[in-house]
């Protein structure tokens, strides 16, 4: 037992003498938040590389910050953080290839969302062709057998005075207004066929483009599901100890999801279970619009905050 203390002593001494030996030489430290009495000290943070890909303004991600950092600061009710342009450590926005995953992702979720716009229309353009294929059908159908009982008739009627030798001259004279009221309705029933032929033809045009359309989506959809159809871990933004650099978001809310959590590691914070707490190490299951913190988020902060 007695040597065991010496040789820890040893080791002791060893180690600090490093440390002193180390201030000695004047070599600047490593940027560090564990002051004496943690969440006493605001941590300075400044904007540092905002890659223009990004198309977002240093303002708008000052204010998503302060947004971010108000979260944590409201829990805790007291300054953890501010903003501090000559501050070392710094937020940064690096544009690579996990950005570009995100960019790829939207443009196939727009393509996705015009298709299905695409396929409601033409759902709509098939309904209405329909329907006025249906009522035209329905007045040709009516109109072709008072025609053809009518045509008939008139058959009938001629045949009968052709067979007598000739009809007098008034019935005659009857017979050929008929004849001509018949050619035209002949003419009208025409007319109709092809109006009722082209809105057949046109119906059938819609339902083999909203076949395509629903061929186009499937394959669109498969794909998605695939390259981007689960969640991802949060890689998309890193504190490093130095800085936070933050690789990867969708939208405002996104981002400012991601910064949050990425302070919440500044603080001293490290991940947690629950899929629905800010610290947990995936994003997917969190209150994008309206984020909030757990329980389990809060009971971390109070233990490395000490309040």
């Amino acid at each position: 037992m007695g040597k065991l203390i010496k040789i820890l002593i040893i080791v002791l001494a060893l180690i600090c003498g490093v440390f002193l030996w180390v201030e000695e030489t004047g070599i600047v430290p490593e940027i560090s938040f564990l002051a004496k009495d943690p969440c006493e000290q605001p941590i300075k943070y400044s904007l540092g590389q905002i890659d223009p890909q990004f198309n977002l303004s240093a303002e708008e991600l000052k204010s998503l910050a302060f947004e971010a950092e108000g979260l944590w600061e409201k829990s805790a009710d007291r300054n953890l953080f501010e903003y501090d342009e000559a501050a070392p450590f710094k937020i940064n926005l690096i544009f690579d290839e996990r950005q570009m995953w995100t960019l790829d992702s939207e443009k196939l979720e727009s393509d996705l969302k015009n298709l299905e716009t695409e396929h409601n229309n033409l759902i709509k353009q098939f309904g209405s062709l329909q329907n006025a294929y249906q009522k035209k059908l329905s007045d040709y159908n009516q109109q072709m057998a008072e025609y053809e009982k009518r045509l008939k008739k008139y058959n009938k009627e001629v045949k009968y005075w052709n067979d007598q030798g000739g009809a007098p001259e008034d019935t005659y004279a009857n017979l050929e207004k008929e004849r001509k009221k018949l050619k035209d309705l002949a003419s009208s029933l025409e007319q109709q066929r092809l109006e009722v032929n082209g809105l057949a033809t046109q119906a059938n045009q819609v339902v083999k483009k909203e076949n395509q359309v629903v061929v186009e989506y499937n394959t669109n959809a498969t794909t998605y599901k695939s390259k981007y159809g689960e969640s991802r871990e949060f890689e998309k933004g890193v504190f490093d100890g130095k800085e936070i650099n933050i690789y990867q978001y969708k939208e405002k809310d996104d981002l400012r999801l991601t910064l949050i959590h990425e302070l919440g590691h500044a603080l001293g914070l490290g991940h947690l279970e629950n899929p629905q707490s800010i610290m947990y190490y995936l994003m997917g299951e969190q209150k994008i619009e309206n984020p909030e913190l757990m329980p389990e988020d809060l009971q971390v902060l109070k233990e490395v905050c000490q309040f």
